[in-house]
């Protein structure tokens, strides 16, 4: 009788420990391309994006399925490039990057291209909005 007391007083302290140390689902923050977009959003985006000291930046965004990104950006006429890496979440069709420095930037998806947006998430306006679109390879 103490025998099987013991396993009753024992047993659901497993199960509680099981249950504690069993893997939760990993959540997944990211959406799926929209439709009509057969090769999905992931990829590298690219194009040549306005600067005011010279005459662009050519940028290539890399997105990849784990959730993470690469950004290189090359200042033309000058020699110098920069590598961002970092993070993204996709939410309702807005694509927000962060870099490892915490730096945040906003993108519209479109179908096979991004549109970066202002520091606020919001459309770029006026004559240079045209040129703020990156162009899935």
């Amino acid at each position: 009788m103490k025998r099987n007391l013991t396993f009753i007083s024992i047993f659901p302290a497993l199960v509680l420990f099981a249950a504690a140390c069993a893997k939760a689902p990993a959540t997944d923050n990211t959406t799926s391309a929209p439709a009509g977009n057969a090769k999905g959003f992931y990829g590298v985006y690219e194009g040549v994006l306005p600067a005011a000291d010279c005459p662009g930046i050519r940028t290539e965004l890399t997105l990849n399925a784990d959730g993470t990104f690469s950004k290189l950006s090359e200042y033309l006429e000058r020699d110098s490039k920069y590598v961002d890496e970092g993070t993204f979440v996709l939410e309702e069709g807005l694509l927000t990057t962060t870099d490892k420095t915490g730096e945040v930037f906003y993108y519209q998806l479109q179908e096979g291209a991004l549109q970066q947006l202002d520091m606020q998430g919001q459309p770029i306006e006026g004559e240079m909005a045209s040129f703020y679109i990156l162009k899935q390879k």
